[in-house]
């Protein structure tokens, strides 16, 4: 189907979700008087003294009943942290055909001659947030069946998205952590590096480094030592970031018979890494190139090969693991595909709250920086995520595929530590979100009596471990699940 055609059966399917699809969802959600057992319960564990001058926001709907279970403050504005994924995902599985393809694409300009190509090799990419260096590795093999010598330049093509590689309130000092990766069309293993870390043979001796992907691209300063064996672990691994580099620097040292110890730290421009790590794995395959390795656009070009992973994928990741830079390209390829190219995350942000205001939110009340969360400007109630996963929930078409995207209690993705024991085991179906000053979970719970409630629950403002927050957030569920 010519892409011009496809984009517009795109923008007629989201038109008519929006003013029609959408007015099965405008139910009025009937107030139920709580029985008591269940709110002297939950009132009882909001009444512990660690939450003071803490705020707490919690609504509970019965799906089955289309009643309210439970509330308090919950049109109060809080920071949602991850929770605010839920709405970039949704928007994305409405507006998005379901076999949508993120991919990643081999590109020529030139002809081939005797396997030498006399024109520039090109990578294009296109958001795929899963890409890894497993997948340039096939790339390259396959490249290589056919071409041995480029006579031209190997060029990444990023005109998919904007330039912009940092989402808008996040903290500049975040930079080289893994959960705030730069945002780029060309990403490779999550725009992260890992670095692994040993003792060297005697005390004195420099630690032993290794990284993965491995490449020569990541260049290090290994000031750590090895230490003597009573001796604990005092390492600090960080990236040049105020310099706008990828060399990695490690200081402190590591016992003798320490164990390995590892980090995980961004990557700047990932665009450049992922071209110059697919160059490597061209050469390690036998392939010659003669010219540059550069950034620019193709305007025209011969497809060679590409290597994809479906939308549904995307979604299941982003919401089991809470993968901040998946959701972010995910927001900018909404963007793309629905207002054009280069897709931005202004663009997305616009069309998640048009999408949302259909079925009762009030955007103008509200506030969506980002499409991760990690944005420490975003604004959104208990009750407004409530409204998303009720709506969600009377969607025939994507329910199911949203509803099993979600982390299962006690099983998998980021509840997999959680709710491992009692009757919330396999009853909690949510999406975790984590600040240093914020935890939030809303989902579906699966009552034993058999319904079906949908929740949301946030904490805001405060101060040391977390974990006490949590297993409150968790108690709280526990409730839930035996409500009758």
């Amino acid at each position: 189907m010519p892409m011009i055609l496809f984009k517009q059966n795109i923008i007629i399917i989201f038109i008519l979700f929006v003013f029609i699809g959408c007015a099965g969802t405008e139910k009025t959600i009937s107030p139920e008087k709580t029985k008591p057992l269940l709110k002297e319960r939950i009132d009882s564990i909001l009444s512990d003294s660690v939450l003071n001058g803490v705020y707490v926001g919690i609504e509970v709907i019965n799906l089955s009943s289309n009643t309210n279970v439970y509330e308090k403050n919950s049109n109060r504005l809080l920071r949602p942290a991850s929770n605010l994924k839920l709405f970039t995902t949704a928007v994305a599985l409405e507006v998005l055909p379901g076999d949508f393809e993120f991919k990643t694409q081999v590109l020529i300009d030139g002809d081939i001659n005797n396997q030498i190509l006399n024109g520039n090799l090109y990578l294009k990419g296109y958001g795929d947030p899963l890409l890894t260096a497993e997948n340039l590795d096939t790339l390259a093999e396959k490249v290589s069946r056919q071409i041995k010598t480029i006579n031209g330049n190997l060029i990444g093509d990023i005109s998919y998205f904007d330039d912009t590689y940092w989402g808008r309130g996040w903290a500049w000092d975040d930079e080289p952590k893994y959960f705030d990766a730069s945002i780029s069309p060309l990403t490779v293993n999550s725009n992260i590096v890992k670095i692994f870390i040993n003792p060297g043979s005697n005390i004195g001796d420099a630690t032993i480094i290794r990284t993965e992907p491995k490449t020569d691209l990541i260049q290090i300063s290994n000031f750590a030592v090895t230490s003597n064996s009573l001796s604990t672990s005092e390492l600090s691994v960080t990236r040049n970031w105020r310099e706008r580099d990828n060399r990695i620097i490690l200081t402190g040292s590591i016992p003798l018979q320490g164990n390995e110890e590892r980090f995980s730290l961004s990557i700047w421009r990932p665009e450049i890494f992922t071209l110059n790590l697919f160059k490597e794995k061209l050469e390690l395959h036998g392939v010659t190139i003669r010219g540059k390795t550069i950034i620019d656009s193709i305007s025209y070009g011969k497809l060679l090969f590409q290597t994809n992973h479906f939308l549904d994928s995307v979604i299941t990741n982003i919401n089991k693991t809470s993968n901040n830079l998946a959701t972010e390209n995910l927001l900018k390829t909404i963007g793309a595909e629905l207002s054009g190219k280069p897709g931005s995350a202004d663009g997305g942000v616009t069309l998640v709250k048009q999408f949302i205001s259909h079925i009762g939110i009030d955007t103008t009340k509200i506030i969506i920086a980002d499409g991760s969360g990690v944005s420490r400007y975003n604004l959104i109630s208990p009750h407004n995520i409530t409204t998303l996963l009720r709506d969600r929930y009377n969607n025939e078409n994507t329910f199911k595929r949203f509803y099993s995207s979600l982390p299962i209690g006690g099983t998998d993705g980021n509840l997999k530590n959680r709710f491992i024991n009692g009757a919330a085991k396999n009853r909690v179906h949510a999406k975790t979100g984590t600040h240093s000053d914020a935890l939030a979970l809303s989902g579906y719970v699966t009552t034993t009596g058999g319904d079906t409630l949908a929740f949301s629950i946030i904490v805001n403002n405060f101060t040391g471990n977390s974990k006490q927050y949590r297993d409150i957030i968790d108690k709280i569920c526990e409730q839930l699940v035996i409500y009758e």
